[in-house]
């Protein structure tokens, strides 16, 4: 009975072993940017002249990885949800293990959570309620949520911008494609101070439900993305 056991947990073994070799490992990896500067917490950073900013949340969600050789679909990631945290280092690199002998050309994603992952009660991992990202039923997930302070001529304000909604009109979930050279490494670049230039935050300063204005500067933090 012992040698019968022994074999098949040997067998199993092999097995993993194979499937292994039979996948190319691949990682996505986030360079988190400020302009020429590195991104992190509770710096300050010239947004011109007169007027800097200091950062103290950045979080956002990157969803449905899926990698493309033209028109044609080659590997799509399962459950797939992350949760970038710019005071979780560890959260800027993504590992998938596609097939051998693959080739593409082009990966697609998402900024946001999907209406139906926002309405399934199905938490845990990444979008664990713990991670503060979540609203309710009614508003689903936060898909990025920015805050820190403003500081222009001495004044020193708060702003904080929690975007997010799946019910239209209000679905803000964004879709980004971007064409590269297949390779085990990708940068993906988020460059946070291509989100500035579009706001006035003396006059708007939070934005905390889904709305059409949350709609739209999701847009403009998706311009945030290039990848190399």
């Amino acid at each position: 009975m012992t040698s019968k056991i022994i074999k098949y947990i040997l067998q199993i073994v092999l097995l993993f072993i194979a499937v292994k070799q039979d996948c190319n490992a691949q990682s996505l990896m986030l360079k988190m940017k400020m302009g020429e500067h590195s991104l992190s917490l509770d710096s300050s950073y010239e947004v011109n002249q007169t007027d800097s900013i200091q950062i103290t949340t950045v979080k956002f969600y990157l969803s449905d990885m899926a990698f493309w050789n033209n028109d044609s679909l080659l590997y799509a990631e399962k459950n797939s949800y992350h949760l970038i945290d710019l005071a979780n280092p560890k959260s800027f690199y993504l590992h998938f293990d596609l097939p051998s002998g693959f080739t593409y050309n082009q990966i697609k994603f998402k900024l946001g959570i999907d209406s139906i992952t926002s309405v399934s009660g199905s938490f845990g991992g990444d979008l664990d309620p713990i991670n503060g990202m979540y609203w309710a039923w009614q508003s689903g997930y936060i898909n990025s949520k920015i805050e820190g302070f403003y500081f222009k001529q001495g004044v020193k304000k708060e702003f904080q911008f929690h975007l997010g909604g799946y019910q239209y009109p209000f679905n803000s979930i964004q879709e980004l494609t971007f064409k590269v050279d297949s390779q085990s490494s990708v940068f993906i670049a988020f460059d946070l101070l291509n989100f500035f230039p579009y706001l006035d935050l003396l006059k708007r300063s939070h934005l905390m439900q889904p709305s059409l204005d949350a709609v739209l500067l999701s847009r403009y933090l998706k311009n945030c993305f290039t990848v190399k």
